[in-house]
């Protein structure tokens, strides 16, 4: 599936075991792919099947994200590059503690993509178009998995900000950021007095504050926190870059929390928007309907709704997400709500993990895509 000469379409597929949402432009495609593989299946045959639809559309891998059991990592990279060959790009790999494994790949067609190494390891992808550049940044730790998390934490951040200098991008321009977070509710306030901290001397606060999730997971490695990230560099006026607000929820800077509830970049063909991870929080930066899953997932679905509407967006506009599960046993519940109110399921990939607080029971992240007349 070649890339298209028609500029601005976005379509569907469902192949497999595999969900794609391709958007195309004139200067190339983005191809959105999330692939499951249940408990007692092999996740080969969901690598063979990701694979196959990124051969099928001439794409090339930039970043690829998975979440599964860590004692099967070594495995399931072996799987992946049986699948794919030479794996050029970074996978960054989660353990949620729930066995099934979910992974969701990002692709360019038609698009020349320069890699980003840290010695002889791939860190992330650097690529452009007419209006700006773009780089997406995975896998990214502290090399010293004994020094205490705040540390770790810094290192990351410090690692991020020396990638996106090598890309000649300022720390300023970072517009998304994935934190996973091991044993995230016995640190979580720390983390955010080092990340604000961190932000505070890179004066981030007077500039954009990027988008974010911060999740509990563990890694393979040990590491106290794991990070991606994209960063982008316009290329003149015509583009703009902007923190997004939460039309039902306060700023999570209200409550001593580092990030803002979205992030948009509007170019003169298309929108992308980031929906930072959202939970069950009230107008007043607290927890609400704690100890009801199913009102909670139906307020954060009704928040992410709000957010995707602000800006002219439906849920139709959702190219990718992840839906993350205090229990991964409350799915039925999340499946039924996306059948009742028509949200494209396919695309967004449920696993377990712990959310920042005791008392949330679920969290979403989406990215959509809209149209730009010009």
């Amino acid at each position: 599936m070649p890339k298209t000469d028609n500029p601005n379409i976005a379509s569907r597929t469902h192949q497999g075991s595999v969900d794609v949402y391709s958007f195309s432009r004139s200067s190339g495609d983005t191809h959105y792919m999330t692939a499951r593989a249940g408990e007692r299946r092999n996740p080969s045959v969901a690598f063979r099947q990701l694979a196959d639809a990124g051969r099928e559309r001439e794409a090339t891998v930039i970043s690829q994200t998975g979440f599964g059991d860590s004692a099967k990592y070594i495995d399931g990279v072996a799987a992946i590059e049986s699948a794919f060959g030479k794996i050029e790009w970074p996978i960054t790999w989660l353990d949620g503690g729930h066995a099934a494994l979910g992974t969701q790949v990002t692709a360019l067609a038609g698009t020349p993509v320069d890699r980003v190494r840290v010695g002889k390891r791939i860190v992330g992808s650097e690529f452009e178009d007419e209006y700006a550049r773009y780089c997406f940044l995975g896998d990214l730790m502290s090399e010293d998995a004994t020094r205490t998390r705040p540390e770790q934490l810094r290192d990351t951040f410090a690692r991020i900000e020396r990638l996106l200098a090598n890309a000649d991008m300022g720390f300023d321009q970072l517009v998304r950021t994935w934190l996973y977070i091991d044993r995230i509710l016995d640190w979580y306030n720390e983390l955010n007095e080092a990340r604000t901290a961190f932000f505070a001397e890179r004066d981030v606060f007077s500039q954009m504050m990027p988008a974010s999730t911060g999740i509990g997971v563990s890694n393979p490695r040990g590491r106290a926190v794991v990070a991606e990230c994209i960063g982008v560099a316009v290329k003149g006026a015509a583009v703009d870059v902007h923190e997004v607000d939460s039309p039902l929820q306060c700023a999570a800077s209200d409550y001593k929390s580092s990030f803002s509830r979205g992030a948009e970049a509007v170019l003169p063909d298309h929108r992308r928007l980031y929906v930072s991870g959202t939970a069950s929080i009230g107008e007043q930066g607290d927890t609400i309907y704690v100890g009801n899953v199913e009102a909670q997932i139906k307020w954060t679905m009704e928040v992410v709704q709000a957010i995707l509407e602000s800006r002219g967006m439906s849920w139709d506009s959702v190219s990718r997400g992840v839906a993350y599960f205090r229990n991964i046993a409350d799915l039925p519940v999340f499946s039924r709500y996306c059948e009742e109110h028509g949200v494209p399921q396919g695309v967004l990939l449920e696993t377990q993990a712990v959310v920042c607080r005791d008392d949330l029971l679920f969290e979403l992240e989406a990215n959509a895509i809209a149209h730009q007349h010009q």
